[in-house]
């Protein structure tokens, strides 16, 4: 009879050097840090079947990991530690206040290197801590239908040219560039409303070990760009990393790892009314009707949540088993653009030469782009292969079970996923060994800065739903 072992350890792994640049808003504007609010974390969850850990849960307070340093990291874990790249997923919290290893900065390749030598002495101590456990799991949503904390930032616009002629329908924006277009034509637009509900839930998988803290892996899916901003230059875990230590403090003999979502469309809010608590909060804000969130307070609200589901509403999974299966797709790129790229040669030339100003926005826009990150994205997709490698990854944990992908899935991908796992309870991990971007899913904005920032030609999301329901499919 099988019976899950499972085997933890937690590093600090803050950059212990200074001139570090930050992820997020750093991909268009340099953020060095300057000072650190939280400690960042690695992770470690070493799973099998037995005493032996046959599988190794990596999950780290960055954004993402690219997929070159996903591979060096592998290279150094297989090297110190024997574990094959099959049995390795390495993930990241998403947190915009992170080391961005995407940067040829020496300080970058020197932080790589720390980590190279960290994750592996991680991964021991874990694998040491080896104890049988019993699996409970549970879900919750936060806040109410009116009263939510995250939401899709794509907005639904009536042209007030065309308000009086419905056929036309709405016209959808991305949260992100929507601003250039008010911007622009503030008295042309009529906000309406957001294209779909954010997925509300908040899930749980714990892990109850013999003699041994208790290992909490809590879903939830929202963008970690609460302490982030063009100008911020702190170093933090963001909210993700709130959860995790609310949790230990509220539960106690307990460790927490926070599994980011399909979050690819989905914001946090960042000013929540009191009522959003539902009372349940053990810290409830104290400013009147609202008050400014920050990530501390975020965290908060989830782990809240989180505990009411340890508290109420688990059930003990059935079966004790672990499994696992892993298969790499080749998806088509993106180059349906490619003949515009002469075109807009000049907008490029003067973003590489001025930067992100309002005469390169006027310009991008001349040319009809939304800014002229639209015209760098066509820039970039112009040089990729016809084809890429795409790795995902499914994990069984008794009746429940977990799903990854090296992208950023839309809430809609994430939703449908839940609903059609044929687990009574399903994870889906983003940011997951690579970084692919975005993959915006059928019937969403298909426009902005989501689907002008992804590699892939249209209708890959749902190719990469189906596979990771089909690899889910394989362990039941």
């Amino acid at each position: 009879m099988n019976n899950i072992h499972i085997g933890f350890h937690k590093s600090d792994v803050t950059p212990k050097t200074g001139g570090i640049p930050l992820s997020g808003w750093g991909a268009t504007h340099l953020r060095l840090a300057a000072t650190v609010e939280d400690p960042l974390y690695c992770s470690v969850t070493a799973v099998g079947n037995g005493e032996k850990a046959e599988y190794i849960i990596i999950n780290l307070d960055l954004i993402s990991i690219p997929t070159d340093k996903v591979k060096r990291l592998r290279t150094a874990i297989f090297e110190k530690t024997g574990y094959s790249e099959d049995r390795v997923i390495i993930s990241g919290t998403h947190t915009h206040s992170a080391p961005d290893l995407s940067s040829k900065l020496d300080t970058i390749e020197t932080y790589i290197k720390f980590l190279e030598q960290e994750i592996p002495d991680c991964i021991k101590r874990a694998v040491a801590d080896m104890k049988p456990a019993t699996i409970y799991y549970g879900k919750n949503e936060v806040g109410r239908r009116d009263m939510r904390i995250n939401f899709v930032r794509h907005y639904t616009m009536t042209d007030i040219e065309y308000k009086d002629n419905p056929s036309d329908g709405p016209v959808y924006y991305s949260g992100n560039n929507f601003g250039f277009e008010y911007l622009q034509n503030p008295d042309k637009y009529i906000y309406t409303g957001h294209e779909s509900e954010a997925d509300p839930e908040v899930q749980l998988i714990e892990f109850r070990r013999e003699n041994a803290d208790s290992i909490l892996l809590v879903n939830f899916q929202s963008h970690a760009l609460l302490s982030s901003g063009i100008a911020s230059t702190v170093m933090t875990s963001d909210f993700p990393g709130a959860v995790c230590e609310e949790l230990k403090k509220r539960i106690g003999n307990c460790e927490a790892v926070y599994i980011q979502g399909c979050c690819g469309n989905i914001n946090p809010f960042t000013r929540i009314r009191e009522e959003a608590l539902l009372g349940i909060c053990y810290d409830p804000f104290r400013a009147n009707d609202d008050c400014d969130c920050d990530w501390r307070a975020y965290g908060k609200i989830i782990a809240a949540y989180a505990k009411e589901i340890h508290d109420t509403k688990l059930t003990k999974s059935k079966s004790n088993e672990f499994r696992f299966a892993r298969k790499i797709l080749n998806l088509p790129c993106d180059h349906s653009r490619d003949d515009k790229l002469p075109e807009i040669e000049w907008v490029l030339e003067k973003y590489d030469k001025e930067g992100n100003t309002r005469e390169t926005i006027e310009a991008a826009m001349s040319a009809g782009l939304v800014s002229p990150y639209e015209a760098t994205a066509i820039r970039t997709r112009s040089k990729l292969p016809l084809s890429m490698d795409f790795e995902i990854n499914a994990l069984r944990f008794g009746d429940t079970a977990m799903t990854t992908v090296p992208a950023e899935h839309f809430d809609q991908t994430g939703k449908y996923i839940k609903a059609n796992s044929p687990f009574k309870l399903t994870l889906n991990q983003c940011y997951s060994c690579g970084r692919y971007a975005y993959l915006p899913a059928e019937g969403t904005c298909m426009t902005g800065y989501e689907r002008n920032n992804t590699f892939f030609a249209p209708g890959t999301a749902e190719i990469i739903r189906d596979a990771q329901l089909d690899l889910l499919n394989t362990l039941k």
